[in-house]
Formats: structure tokens, C-alpha cells, sequence
């Protein structure tokens, strides 16, 4: 009178071919994905060898630094004497003191301006001159970098051994 109670499950055949069907039906779903991933990481990859490729040609100097302590006043000239255009440029400003401050650089109304919270327009053509005359909290200044759109490879460097302090 009892009545053993069989645990019946689908076939191994019919799992197989569900398990089959369930790959065909994501195939085409991990396809697009793999293809819009290669395709935007060799785009990336792309811009920034062309990017590489045209900064071996640029170069950005300064000269004539000094730093008045009355009126802290930082002043100089910048030279694109490199072969290309060069933007975004900025200053890193590190002071005797380990603390650090970046100053983007923009242009406005025939005047170099710079500001600390948001990149500049400031960009330069080749051979271009530009005498800066920027206001800082102090001229204790370890060195000033300034540095550009192409990164680490178009960039120069003043030490305050090079900057006067003529007010």
C-alpha cells in the first residue's frame, strides 16, 4: 500500500539540446558586446599612438621667470618652440614648503589669466611667445612645471635657482 513516489527529471537528450540552444541564443548577444569593446578600445588606442606620434614634435620653454614677494606676483615668458600646436596648458607649482598647487592657464581679453578649479582654453601655435604675469599666495617656489595636451613628453621644468625675485 505504499506506493513509492519515482523522481522523474528531463532526459539527458532534451538538457543537451537546451543547453545547445541556450549557447546559440547568447552568441550573437556576446558578439555585439566583443565587437563595440574592440572596436572603442582600438579607437582609444588609436587616438592616443597618433596623439604619441605627433607630441615627439612639440616643445614648450620658459624663460625670464621671476616671482616679486611683495605683490607675489609670478611672471615669465612661454615659448612653443617645438613644430606643433600645443593646448591645455597648465602650471604645477611645488613649494619649499612640500605643498602643491595646479594653475590652468586661459586667455581673455589679450591677457594670460590662470585659475585653480577648471582647465583653461590657453593653447599656443607654433613659435608662439607669451609673457605671463600671474598672482600667487607666495613665491616660496621649489619649481614650476608646465606641462601641456601631450602629457609627460612636452613639458619644461624652472627651479627656483632660475626664477629671480626682482619686484
Amino acid at each position: 500500500m505504499h506506493e513509492v513516489l519515482r523522481m522523474k527529471g528531463i532526459s539527458s537528450f532534451i538538457a543537451t539540446i537546451l543547453l545547445v540552444a541556450l549557447v546559440i541564443a547568447m552568441a550573437p548577444i556576446i558578439s555585439v558586446w566583443v565587437t563595440g569593446f574592440m572596436h572603442t578600445s582600438t579607437e582609444t588606442i588609436s587616438s592616443q599612438a597618433n596623439l604619441e606620434i605627433i607630441c615627439n614634435d612639440g616643445s614648450i620653454s620658459f624663460s625670464d621667470t621671476n616671482c616679486c614677494s611683495t605683490s607675489k606676483y609670478f611672471s615669465g615668458i612661454l615659448w612653443n618652440n617645438g613644430k606643433i600646436a600645443l593646448g591645455n596648458v597648465s602650471f604645477q607649482l611645488m613649494y619649499l614648503n612640500g605643498s602643491q598647487e595646479r594653475l590652468y592657464l586661459y586667455y581673455a581679453s589679450g591677457l594670460i589669466s590662470a585659475n585653480a578649479t577648471s582647465p583653461g582654453n590657453f593653447s599656443m601655435s607654433r613659435g608662439d611667445q607669451f609673457r605671463f604675469n600671474l598672482s600667487l599666495g607666495s613665491c616660496t617656489i621649489d619649481r614650476v612645471v608646465v606641462s601641456t595636451n601631450c602629457t609627460a613628453k612636452v613639458q619644461d621644468t624652472v627651479k627656483s635657482s632660475d626664477i629671480t625675485s626682482t619686484c
